[in-house]
């Protein structure tokens, strides 16, 4: 009886959370009032994972956000243009990063979502002792969920070195912002170098490595990525951005001290002289400058619009966006790999492939390793690069950090990087996919797509 009274009372509170938010016509609104009404339960899993509101998820976190945000805002991280960049793949960025820990000098912050202590985390982890053996100071944030494996081991509660995780495991399941994550990967070093990437830190980021079939997947192991290393303005941006995670995961707040003239910037005659600004994902902020660059950037595309993404269930926002511009004679190319490393997500995704190719839009399907780049391109001029997917949960609940960068040198070489990736593709057509996985595809993407 007392399961029936809770059951019904979590239908009733879902309802209540649908109705109040005006989102009952949205098809993945009755697909979640319709799963909490039949599956034992149900609601519990609606709070969890299909709400994306941080006022409703974080209860006294939203408050802890607005009132330690240190003031960003878009006029906050201005467009910055005294930066030298390098544009980074695969495996060069894990050694960019050893190279950068092994040079640093004062301060070294290091954010991340999957961290495995295996081949790669072990360099890292060495890399970072080594660092604090010579009096640098080190702070290392992970994610709680992503990073679980790292977490629940001895070697993450002996580092002599701070390390934080994002959020803490010991309130979890009770607390709904358990479905928040820290989605960014960035590395700062002494306030005047950053990285920042698509990359998650463990051996599959290295070519050539268990090139072995995951199973039900099918796709090799090895995972391509892409970065950005750059120095100057820009990297003052990016270490306030980790100040603030760091406070939210800690309650520490880290002293951002004054970034000193870096000889290295005069150097280094292979990075090219851009203008960058750092864009983030700020769930206390709804709809924030992350968004709203995707949606202005798109409208405006004169030729082109290009996207590389390992995960597409796009934001309804977006996807009007990108039909109209694509209604306007504008190519629009988006370039997902053939087989994805998650069993389920292929089908939810591939309900909207047949959507955009009957708006005109070119879904690219690339074969070979898996690529979890994330780059959007437009007409040639502008880029952006960093960590968020093109789903969800990057544009409406995770914490994200992405560059804007201007400079044709650099755009070209991701232009080029880009073109690799049509070679070694397919278009993606509707007679592709069976009838049977049409039908799982759409029904899963409504409980995917995350909706109030």
């Amino acid at each position: 009886m007392f399961i029936f009274f809770l059951h019904i009372s979590l239908f009733f509170l879902v309802l209540y959370r649908i109705l109040s938010t005006l989102r009952f016509k949205n098809p993945s609104s009755i697909a979640w009032l319709l799963f909490s009404f039949f599956v034992p339960l149900g609601g519990i899993l609606f709070f969890l994972i299909g709400v994306r509101s941080i006022k409703f998820l974080g209860f006294g976190l939203y408050s802890k956000m607005k009132s330690q945000r240190f003031n960003f805002s878009n006029e906050s991280f201005p467009l910055t243009k005294d930066n030298s960049a390098k544009f980074l793949e695969d495996d060069e960025i894990f050694q960019a990063m050893l190279n950068a820990i092994t040079k640093a000098k004062r301060k070294i912050y290091l954010c991340t979502y999957i961290f495995i202590n295996d081949e790669v985390g072990e360099k890292i982890i060495n890399a970072l002792i080594n660092a604090h053996n010579r009096g640098v100071k080190v702070y290392f944030l992970t994610d709680a969920i992503g990073s679980i494996r790292f977490v629940l081991s001895k070697k993450s509660r002996n580092l002599p070195f701070n390390y934080q995780r994002f959020f803490s495991l010991d309130i979890l399941p009770f607390l709904p912002y358990s479905n928040i994550r820290l989605h960014s990967k960035l590395l700062v070093i002494d306030h005047a170098q950053a990285i920042i990437s698509s990359s998650n830190l463990f051996k599959r980021i290295l070519p050539n490595q268990n090139r072995d079939i995951l199973p039900k997947t099918g796709v090799k192991r090895p995972s391509r990525n892409v970065a950005v290393e750059l120095f100057g303005d820009a990297s003052k941006q990016i270490r306030d951005l980790f100040i603030y995670y760091w406070f939210l995961a800690s309650n520490e707040k880290l002293d951002s001290e004054k970034t000193e003239e870096n000889p290295i910037l005069e150097k280094q005659n292979h990075y090219l002289k851009s203008d960058i600004q750092t864009l983030f994902r700020d769930p206390a902020n709804g709809y924030n400058n992350l968004i709203y660059w995707f949606l202005n950037s798109i409208s405006s595309a004169k030729k082109s619009v290009k996207i590389v993404t390992p995960y597409l269930v796009i934001p309804r926002e977006i996807q009007r966006m990108l039909e109209v511009v694509a209604k306007n004679n504008i190519k629009v190319d988006i370039f997902i790999p053939l087989n994805s490393d998650q069993t389920y997500v292929p089908y939810a995704m591939s309900s909207q492939y047949e959507i955009l190719f009957k708006r005109g839009i070119n879904v690219h399907l690339v074969d070979g390793d898996f690529n979890h780049s994330k780059i959007i391109l437009i007409d040639e001029k502008l880029l952006n690069i960093g960590s968020n997917n093109f789903n969800s949960r990057s544009f409406l609940i995770d914490f994200e950090l992405s560059l804007l960068i201007q400079n044709s040198a650099l755009i070209e070489k991701v232009a080029d990087y880009i073109s690799t990736l049509k070679q070694n593709s397919k278009k993606f057509h509707p007679s592709q996919c069976s009838i049977f996985r049409k039908y799982t595809s759409r029904f899963l993407f409504l409980f995917l797509n995350s909706v109030s």
